[in-house]
């Protein structure tokens, strides 16, 4: 039965991982289309990007 229960809790938690990360991925895929939509000139945000990266 504690087997059982176990390998349940174990598949659950491993399942809710993957939707996080599913809900993080369409998140940040969203917000890229978002910015190259609405930015008309994607090279100065890239240089941007960078710019804080370096910071």
């Amino acid at each position: 039965m504690d087997i059982t229960l176990a390998i349940i809790v174990l598949v659950g938690v491993i399942y809710f991982i993957l939707i996080i990360g599913a809900i993080l991925f369409i998140k940040n895929k969203k917000k890229g289309f978002f910015t190259q939509t609405v930015d008309p000139k994607p090279q100065e945000s890239m240089s941007t990007h960078e710019e804080l990266k370096d910071k």
